[in-house]
């Protein structure tokens, strides 16, 4: 960021909790509107190895195209759609193809009636910072990055929120409306009761991003967006992050 950081006003019509994907895709759609926003999100700068997100779906692309966005994000993609468009089940990235999914994800080369867009394979931090971009075009909408709504008043009048910021200070914001996009440890959530209902997975996934030029010098068993390996002692699924030797994996177990 440059110039001055920007400060929670005292009272917004809509407060936004939470400065990822959806978070931003609301303050675009309401900023449009000429609604006054604030969102609040704690990280200052995005993580690029943290991929999360590999793909944006159709629709969502169709919203980019709507705030003339599509072209750009897919300016910014490391992954041209052109490159692959299926995903693989293997035995292995260089085992044996057990079957496909062919443009599973929307990722088309040729125009579909269905959509106006085609999918784009790209990392979730491309997408949050296309959207911060254009949330810092809109005069209505603040983005306080560094900061995070620590506490959440339901009232007669609105909400009463506490905004927290990176050195400890506490603001109050008073707002119309607030929208909860701070994810399942959020304050949004725990302020409305949601319980989540069930059990969690018995087995642990590892998320992780790393670099090989082996994989890059060796075919793999099918060209895929994904491959999902099954039948060995570890499942998983991996693709590429870009054209120049970053890759994920998911490791299952």
């Amino acid at each position: 960021m440059t110039g001055p950081r920007p400060t929670a006003p005292r009272q917004v019509p809509v407060l936004v909790a939470g400065g990822g994907p959806s978070g931003l895709a609301a303050a675009i759609e309401l900023g449009r509107r000429g609604v006054r926003v604030l969102v609040v999100e704690p990280r200052e700068v995005l993580d690029p190895l943290r991929a999360r997100a590999k793909t944006t779906s159709v629709r969502t692309m169709e919203h980019l195209r709507r705030w003339g966005l599509a072209d750009e994000l897919r300016r910014r993609a490391p992954l041209p759609v052109a490159h692959a468009q299926d995903v693989v089940f293997c035995t292995s990235v260089f085992g044996r193809e057990l079957t496909r999914f062919p443009h599973a994800f929307g990722l088309w080369t040729e125009p579909r009636d269905i959509a106006a867009e085609a999918g784009q394979q790209v990392p979730q931090p491309v997408v949050e910072q296309l959207l911060r971009d254009a949330v810092a075009e809109l005069p209505s909408v603040t983005l306080l990055l560094g900061s995070r709504v620590a506490e959440v008043v339901d009232g007669p009048d609105g909400v009463r929120a506490v905004v927290a910021g990176p050195d400890g200070t506490t603001t109050e914001v008073q707002a119309d409306y607030l929208l909860g996009a701070d994810g399942g440890a959020g304050v949004s959530r725990a302020a409305i009761g949601a319980r989540y209902a069930g059990s969690s997975g018995t087995a642990p996934n590892l998320s992780l991003a790393f670099r090989s030029r082996t994989l890059d010098e060796r075919p793999p068993c099918a060209l895929g967006v994904h491959w999902w390996v099954v039948g060995g002692e570890r499942g998983g699924l991996m693709g590429r992050l870009d054209l120049d030797g970053l890759w994920w994996a998911i490791v299952q177990g």
